[in-house]
């Protein structure tokens, strides 16, 4: 079991030195230590690439980073997959996204990226809490199957009792 500290961060969305001072200045982050980013590390700020550079370093340098897919994420992966319009995705902040790339079309984004961003988790559950993006369908008796509450939902009744307390 991990003996480290635990830190959840949120909405980075591209913002590279932001997250990097956060991370190294500020929590002072340790290999012993578990950092849950809940999703949106990409678009509107002028580094999504270089977020998720950090991000996989951070791994592959043996820290124990858990992500989560966001809202922004999945608009992603649904134009790679034809469920959406890439131009109204740069719209809300995908071109800058884009652009940290250098490239004006997401599928000519490296597949190591795409490959990350598919292998996002919709949520973390440990023994004292609970991760998502955005919240939870408590009107559903399993609130872990409704996948779009857990990435745009923002107001929600909480149920204790569906989360075994």
């Amino acid at each position: 079991m991990n003996a480290g500290k635990q830190f959840a961060v949120g909405d980075i969305h591209g913002c590279k030195r932001t997250f990097e001072t956060l991370v190294w200045n500020k929590l002072n982050i340790t290999k012993h230590d578990t950092l849950y980013l809940l999703g949106d590390l990409v678009d509107r700020g002028p580094d999504s690439k270089g977020v998720l550079d950090s991000v996989m370093d951070m791994r592959s340098q043996g820290y124990n980073v858990r992500t989560l897919l966001g809202n922004h994420e999945e608009l992603i992966l649904n134009i790679l997959s034809g469920k959406h319009a890439q131009e109204s995705w740069k719209k809300n902040g995908g071109d800058t996204f884009l652009e940290s790339f250098g490239m004006s079309d997401v599928r000519d984004i490296p597949s190591v990226y795409i490959d990350f961003l598919k292998k996002l988790e919709y949520y973390i559950a440990t023994d004292s809490f609970v991760c998502v993006h955005a919240g939870l369908n408590f009107s559903r008796e399993d609130p872990f199957e409704d996948k779009t509450a857990m990435l745009w939902d923002r107001k929600f009744d909480y149920d204790s009792l569906k989360l075994g307390g």
